[in-house]
């Protein structure tokens, strides 16, 4: 799980927080708790993710047809390893991380932003 993510072929995720504004949901809904596949790096302006020399954003297009940038949700990128984790776990997990995380950093993130 430690080796770095190969952006260059579509590959299984699990949404396990969607992070946008219910305002801006769409027709697909909230997606928290669902699988698709992570299509590669894109453009999104003024977020950028390098991976082996790539530059974008994850875009991911989950299996009820919606379509989620990587910047607005949570994702696990290795869901058959978790695939038997219930998603309130894992929710709880993320919630703990991001704890961790400000405390780390020593911040106070704002709790909507993932």
């Amino acid at each position: 799980m430690a080796e770095e993510i190969d952006y260059s072929k579509p590959f299984n995720v699990r949404i396990i927080e969607d992070c946008r504004d219910p305002a801006d949901y769409g027709i697909s809904c909230k997606l928290d708790g669902e699988f698709g596949v992570c299509l590669g790096l894109y453009e999104f302006p003024h977020t950028w993710k390098t991976s082996s020399g790539a530059q974008g954003n994850p875009l991911t297009l989950t299996e009820s047809g919606g379509y989620i940038w990587g910047l607005e949700c949570w994702w696990d990128a290795y869901p058959d390893e978790h695939k038997d984790v219930p998603l309130d776990l894992q929710q709880r997990v993320l919630q703990l991380h991001k704890q961790g995380l400000a405390k780390q950093l020593e911040t106070n993130p704002d709790p909507s932003l993932n």
